[in-house]
């Protein structure tokens, strides 16, 4: 899957990624020069409070990240070169599992180490079940962009994700908010939620791999 590594860090938009990533440790910094300095927010009484911010706030960069990453890389775009690939003799089950590999770890890398610094220096805990945020919606964008069918041509003929696969998308992904603001079963319950949806988005990326008109 280096090709899917050299599309994402080959391109303007990979800067894009860098710069949210930046940002939120830039946020985590501060937050960690706060606590140095004294300030303890769980003092205040309201860390469930918080922590469903925080959460919320690594969702929103969550989708937002997956989005610039499907500028290039979304399953609509990537169809093709697999179809190829699995005609060349490549199992589609290695196929789909390197594609939520390498995605699934591309944005959880990005986000979960300055999101856990940011969390941690906020409240002193680490949300454990927040931290499944980034590869959950990573996982529901890849079973979205896959169960529908629907694309939008671009005017360079390129095909992007239509508006029906982002609606699926996000509501794929929300459970794993929702999880994360539970307390006791929280991070079992989106543990569990992230496997069957990662099981799920590989075995809908397998389908449409061996479903893809050829154009050998």
């Amino acid at each position: 899957m280096f090709f899917l590594i050299r599309n994402i860090t080959g391109t303007r938009n990979f800067g894009i990624l860098k710069g949210i990533a930046t940002g939120l440790g830039l946020l985590g910094a501060a937050a960690l020069g706060f606590r140095m300095g004294g300030i303890h927010l769980e003092a205040v009484g309201m860390t469930p409070q918080i922590l469903n911010i925080l959460n919320f706030l690594l969702f929103t960069l969550a989708v937002i990240a997956i989005e610039v990453i499907a500028k290039d890389n979304s399953p609509i775009s990537l169809l093709p070169r697999l179809r190829f690939l699995w005609e060349s003799g490549l199992s589609s089950r290695f196929l789909a599992a390197s594609v939520l590999l390498v995605l699934g770890l591309l944005v959880s890398l990005l986000l979960i180490p300055p999101f856990a610094l940011l969390a941690w220096a906020t409240l002193g805990v680490l949300p454990w079940a927040g931290l499944l945020i980034p590869w959950g919606a990573m996982m529901a964008s890849l079973a979205g962009g896959t169960i529908s069918k629907a694309s939008v041509l671009q005017p360079d003929g390129s095909s992007e994700p239509s508006l029906a696969a982002a609606l699926i998308s996000v509501a794929l992904a929300l459970p794993c908010l929702g999880l994360a603001t539970l307390s006791a079963p929280g991070p079992a319950a989106g543990f569990l939620y992230v496997v069957l949806l990662s099981g799920a988005s590989a075995l809908c990326l397998r389908h449409r791999i061996q479903q893809q008109p050829s154009h050998s």
